[in-house]
């Protein structure tokens, strides 16, 4: 049976067998330009479904097309989406409740009719408060 980039996610997820390993993708928009050139066509999905891509990641918040509106709008449900709390302004100097805002706001966005892994940006760094971590997976629903 073939499995929806979703369901795939989900088996991996939980430590079942899916129809083959997901994968992930992203790319700023000169790499776009050069893969619809060289497949000779410019439509997203197609290229995706040709790469095999299940997830977007990484996702860089900082980025205005990167914002989790913008990528529904640009992927729909056709991704599973991961990371995306900000490592380089929001983590290291929110509040709490900065963090839990945009970690809802990410989950409700994201996560409907689709899928998301909460995670930040990037690996936790050392100048984000540990209450921050604890934010994150604390508001997540």
């Amino acid at each position: 049976m073939i499995m929806t980039s979703r369901e795939r996610v989900l088996a991996a997820l939980r430590n079942e067998q899916p129809d083959r390993t997901p994968r992930d993708f992203w790319a700023e928009l000169p790499a776009w330009q050069r893969l619809f050139a060289h497949v000779g066509h410019t439509d997203k999905d197609k290229l995706l479904d040709a790469l095999g891509v299940d997830v977007l990641d990484p996702i860089q918040p900082t980025c205005p097309e990167m914002q989790p509106e913008s990528l529904k709008r640009s992927f729909g449900d056709r991704l599973s989406y991961h990371g995306g709390i900000g490592m380089q302004n929001l983590l290291p100097g929110a509040t709490t409740a900065q963090v839990a805002a945009e970690v809802r706001r990410y989950c409700e966005v994201l996560g409907k009719g689709s899928g998301y892994i909460l995670g930040p940006a990037h690996l936790f760094q050392p100048d984000v408060p540990p209450q921050n971590v604890l934010a994150v997976y604390q508001a997540s629903p």
